[in-house]
């Protein structure tokens, strides 16, 4: 059956509204975790003279150093949820996987399968 012209860009606007969405939240996380990394880089380049006795305390730097490995660890989870064909992906991957934790009698996938993702 065709679609009719109006089912099409009903679909093409979801699929809009949806790419919108993550990318606003991939924005906002980059965000959430970048500036204080550039507050707390731009405090210790200020401070950093003789004349100023004033330092960021070690696990204040730390911590943003975590917040960057957040966002890192975070875009391919976001991806993997807002995106249909990275969610089969994510899904067909990890189901695959499971075949090497597992000590059962059965074949594992042959490597076609393991990487195919249709």
């Amino acid at each position: 059956k065709r679609s009719s012209p109006q089912e099409r860009r009903r679909a093409r606007a979801g699929r809009l509204d949806r790419t919108t969405i993550m990318i606003i939240i991939i924005i906002g996380m980059t965000m959430i975790t970048q500036i204080p990394v550039c507050f707390v880089y731009t405090f210790n380049y200020i401070t950093d003279n003789e004349d100023l006795r004033i330092s960021m305390p070690d696990y204040l730097t730390i911590f943003v150093h975590w917040l960057l490995l957040v966002n890192s660890a975070a875009d391919p989870v976001i991806y993997g949820l807002m995106n249909p064909p990275f969610r089969s992906a994510y899904l067909k991957f990890f189901n695959n996987m499971r075949y090497c934790w597992r000590k059962t009698n059965r074949t594992p996938p042959s490597r076609t399968d393991l990487y195919s993702f249709k």
